[in-house]
């Protein structure tokens, strides 16, 4: 029989687990949209599986939120026996539960720089200094400008289960979470028409990352780096540019949350007649 029917985090994907009866050597899942199975060779079902395994996982043109009912059959002694059949629903249940260091870091450089500006280390004609994601388009853009971007984001620890927070229980929910350590390395760059205001871009955006040290701690981002350099344009653009350049890199947590009250399901078996 099949004893549990479980929708997998992804959506578009049931996990069954089959207990066979003794003697069985090997056996096929049928999957249909309506119970009325006409033998393992019924040419109305689709055979997703055929094997010996007692864990198996229905894809392949699985949609969500559509019922779909699995029934196996047991070859026994070179006879072929009906299972019971079972029911489920694919559901995606996964939801981001990380921090994203990128926005976060963006984020946190306009709150400081504003902050500067108020206590008058820096000036601008915005009343901010703009904090993009890209680089400026020189003459649609009033300076000093920093940017922030990713340069690099890939898997550095990963667990057993590519678990990264332990399981919990609560409230008949049960909610899950997967996926690693991501080593993390972003460029920032404070952009300047004036080589002497670059200084003090350089000194603020500097400033800005070490208050926000506990914040960054606190969204479970760990081992920061940061080195800086200036470096000067003189060809890209129809004036001097004056930039100084951050190099910062993190581990950071990169995870989903999976939080359903029914990630798996009993299964309620129809009983055959012999």
């Amino acid at each position: 029989m099949i004893t549990f029917v479980q929708p997998m985090a992804s959506g578009n994907a049931i996990r069954l687990l089959l207990r066979p009866p003794a003697g069985a050597t090997e056996w096929a899942v049928l999957r249909k949209e309506t119970d009325d199975f006409d033998g393992h060779d019924d040419p109305d079902a689709y055979v997703f599986y055929e094997g010996d395994e007692t864990t198996v996982v229905d894809h392949k043109y699985v949609i969500n939120d559509v019922q779909y009912f699995y029934r196996p059959y047991y070859l026994v002694s070179g006879v072929w026996q009906s299972g019971a059949t079972a029911t489920g629903m694919a559901t995606a249940a996964y939801q981001e539960a990380s921090t994203d260091v990128l926005e976060l870091l963006r984020d946190r450089l306009d709150y400081g720089l504003r902050v500067e500006i108020q206590r008058g280390a820096l000036a601008h004609e915005y009343g901010h200094v703009p904090v993009l994601t890209a680089p400026p388009v020189f003459e649609d853009m009033r300076w000093p400008v920093v940017t922030v971007h990713l340069q690099n984001e890939s898997p550095s620890v990963r667990g057993i289960g590519e678990m990264t927070v332990p399981d919990d229980f609560g409230d008949d929910i049960w909610t899950a979470h997967e996926g690693w350590l991501s080593s993390v390395q972003i460029q920032i760059v404070g952009w300047s028409l004036n080589a002497d205001e670059r200084i003090e871009l350089r000194k603020a955006i500097g400033r800005i990352i070490k208050a926000n040290l506990s914040l960054f701690d606190h969204e479970g981002m760990i081992q920061i780096e940061v080195s800086q350099q200036d470096v000067e344009d003189f060809t890209s653009f129809s004036a001097p540019v004056y930039q100084s350049m951050a190099s910062f890199s993190c581990l950071a947590p990169s995870h989903i949350s999976i939080a359903d009250p029914l990630i798996v399901r009993t299964v309620n078996p129809t009983i055959l007649e012999s």
